[in-house]
């Protein structure tokens, strides 16, 4: 019998940012919070379900709405134990995901805003649909 094969293409209506640093979760959240006037919250833990080792990674996320922008940001840390969201990014620490429609001058303004926080090494907005997990950043719209 013929193996057949089910392929899915997600559409992507997000903006995505890698941010390199050392600092705890909730401590970089805070500074996130003061530089880009947000007001990230911690949400339910987005969870990744690795089946060749039938384990279950639980990865810290928090969420902020912009109503006037029409806005949603996450901000999720990119490890969970030995365990990377996403495997090709395996230096960035956090992932900056933004819903909506964002411009192009509002993402540079929000770079260089996170690139001037100490202790953050790198950020660097990623092509979303060059990630080849992007089914881990699906957003679950019963997280929140």
């Amino acid at each position: 019998m013929a193996k057949k094969t089910l392929e899915f293409e997600f559409e992507v209506n997000f903006r995505l940012i890698g941010i390199a640093t050392s600092m705890q979760d909730y401590k970089f959240c805070h500074y996130v919070n003061s530089v880009l006037n947000l007001e990230l919250k911690r949400i339910e833990d987005r969870v990744i379900h690795d089946f060749k080792a039938n384990s279950y990674y639980y990865f810290n996320q928090y969420y902020a709405k912009n109503e006037l922008d029409k806005l949603e940001f996450y901000l999720i840390k990119n490890k969970a134990h030995s365990k990377r969201l996403l495997e090709e990014l395996n230096i960035m620490d956090f992932l900056l995901l933004i819903a909506g429609e964002p411009f192009d001058d509002y993402i540079t303004s929000i770079l260089r805003k996170v690139r001037s926080l100490s202790n953050v090494n790198a950020v660097k907005e990623i092509e979303a649909k060059t990630i080849k997990q992007i089914e881990n950043l699906i957003i679950d719209e019963d997280t929140f």
